[in-house]
Formats: structure tokens, C-alpha cells, sequence
């Protein structure tokens, strides 16, 4: 494996379950890992933390989640939701995903939910001047109405009213939260058709990916990478469905996600070295050993491509 190519991290869209998704870089800087990532692409929620992540301040991060409240992100409008789902069921006689997607696209600009607090997160937290100087390449994947196909954008490069509106572009969940305009171009939320960017990646060369899921579905066909690495990490304990999870912003509920997407990141390292060690032939302590000692390990598991179980065997033979 190549590292000079760096480690992509890919965080995928999920609206209120994105919270799990700090917990899991509590568990990066913890293990040392957050340095070594040098690719970060979101999509929706993802591509608003993937922004955070790049600029390193973890605090920001806390800031915004603490913060959110279901009455701030999910104001309902009355009026625009009753256009817009008679508008819904007249204009949808056959629900083709295309048809529906045009539809949403050039007749329902508006959603059920304001997007205020969505766009004041945006502004204040997440396109701060640093981020065209961040180290970290950050990606943000969104899906255009007008050529009906994903766009991955380097938000890095951009202006930062560009970087928003690319960011509330990504995160324009269908009927929920209004399209968003970029020149002459239509946007929905990125997770329409492509909710774990890694292809982007990939193309860019990148070969070792640390995933970060909101959900046990949807995970990374391996087949269409080849020789890539990937730790995907998948919460074990489900986040909840769209209206109890996606929708759900009760603070009580994203402090569990935060204190679950830790504790399952670092178990998931914990399993990385044992299966190392298990394909060396090593018997793996942690007990007594130091956490920077632990944690090496950690780094050079993930870092280095494992073995089959036929290479063990022949190496132990030797």
C-alpha cells in the first residue's frame, strides 16, 4: 500500500445521526489518528462535519451539536407544506425516481422545514477563512437536479458563500428542506444517490479509507475499489429511522450518538490490532502496556495491508 497517497475519511449523510460521527473523531484524536487523515469527503450532515474535522477544532464541533434543538432545525411551515404535497400527489402520477426528482427540482423550491438554523450553523461554524488553508482536502457531495447525477466539490478552493451554499446544497433532503440554486444549477442532498462518497476518493488515488456510517445499510461495495483498504466503521445499535433518528434533534438523543459513535470507534480499533496480530501469528496485550504504545499499534494496523491467512501460514512456515 502506498501511503504517500494519505487516508480518506468519508462520513456518510444522516441528518440528526450525524452526531455519532463527532463521537467517532473523539475516538481519532484519542488514537492519534486524526493527524494521519488527509481526505475528507461528506455527504449532508457528513459534508458539515467533514468542514469541522478539516479545521480541527473539535470544540466547534461540540459547540454546534450542543446547541441544536428539534424546534431551531425542524420549523415547520404550515403553508409551504400543504403546496407542497397537493403539488406532491397532482404532479406524481408515475413515481419514477427520475420523474419525482424533476419534479421536486423545478416545482417544490420550497420545503416543509425553514432552514435558518441550518444556515446559520454554515455560516458561523463551518466555512471559517481557515479552511481554504486547512491540510486536509475536503469534499462536500451533492446531487444536481439539472444533470440528474452526483457532484463531489473541493470546498477548500471555493469562496465562502460558494462553500455555503455548496454545503446547503448537499444537505437539501427532498420535501424537507427547499433546493438549493448554485448558478444555474439545482441541488438536492447529496445522499439522494451517493450517501458514502468514497468514489471521489478513489479516483483522486487515495487506497486506505476509514468509513463512517449512520446506519447498517448502504455499505461500501469493496468490489468496485480495487486494492483499496477499509475500516468501516458501522454502529452497532441502530441510530433510529428517519423520523426517529434523520429528524430527531432532542439533545438527549445526539449525546447518545456522541457517546456511541466513540465508544464503538474505539472498539473498532481495538479489533483492527487483534486481527493484525491474529494474521502475524502475535498475541495482542494491552494490559500494561503504555496508551502511546497501544496506540502505535493501532496506526501501523491500519496503515498496513493485512495478510491472508494462506501469507500467515507460509510466513509461520518459514
Amino acid at each position: 500500500m502506498d501511503e504517500t497517497k494519505g487516508i480518506g475519511l468519508v462520513l456518510a449523510g444522516g441528518g440528526a445521526k450525524g452526531a455519532y460521527q463527532l463521537g467517532v473523531w473523539q475516538a481519532l484524536r484519542k488514537a492519534n489518528l486524526e493527524n494521519r487523515i488527509t481526505h475528507v469527503a461528506g455527504t449532508s450532515v457528513g459534508a458539515v462535519n467533514a468542514c469541522m474535522f478539516a479545521m480541527g477544532d473539535i470544540g466547534n464541533g461540540h459547540a454546534v451539536w450542543d446547541s441544536l434543538k428539534k424546534r431551531d432545525i425542524l420549523t415547520f411551515e404550515k403553508e409551504e407544506g400543504e403546496r407542497l404535497f397537493k403539488k406532491l400527489f397532482s404532479d406524481f402520477p408515475n413515481l419514477s425516481k427520475e420523474k419525482v426528482l424533476r419534479a421536486l427540482s423545478n416545482k417544490l423550491s420550497s420545503g416543509v422545514f425553514s432552514r435558518e438554523k441550518m444556515r446559520e450553523i454554515i455560516e458561523n461554524h463551518t466555512t471559517d477563512p481557515v479552511l481554504p488553508n486547512c491540510r486536509v482536502q475536503t469534499y462536500a457531495t451533492c446531487f444536481s437536479c439539472t444533470e440528474m447525477k452526483s457532484k463531489s466539490f473541493l470546498l477548500n478552493d471555493c469562496p465562502k458563500k460558494l462553500a455555503e451554499s455548496i454545503l446547503l446544497a448537499s444537505s437539501a433532503l427532498p420535501l424537507v428542506f427547499p433546493v438549493e440554486t448554485i448558478g444555474t444549477e439545482r441541488f438536492l442532498d447529496g445522499g439522494v444517490t451517493d450517501n458514502v462518497p468514497v468514489g471521489h476518493l478513489y479516483e483522486l488515488g487515495i487506497r486506505t479509507f476509514i468509513v463512517v456510517h449512520l446506519s447498517q445499510k448502504g455499505l461500501v461495495d469493496r468490489t468496485h475499489f480495487p486494492e483499496a483498504r477499509f475500516l468501516e466503521i458501522i454502529p452497532q445499535q441502530s441510530l433510529g429511522n428517519f423520523f426517529n433518528g434523520t429528524l430527531n434533534f432532542d439533545q438527549k438523543a445526539i449525546q447518545g450518538h456522541i457517546d456511541q459513535g466513540e465508544r464503538e470507534a474505539l472498539h473498532m480499533f481495538q479489533s483492527v490490532i487483534s486481527l493484525e496480530a491474529l494474521f502475524e501469528g502475535q498475541r495482542v496485550q494491552s494490559n500494561g502496556e503504555s496508551e502511546s504504545e497501544f496506540m502505535e499499534k493501532l496506526k501501523l494496523a491500519l496503515l498496513k495491508p493485512l495478510k491472508s491467512n494462506t501469507d500467515a501460514k507460509n510466513s509461520s512456515q518459514k
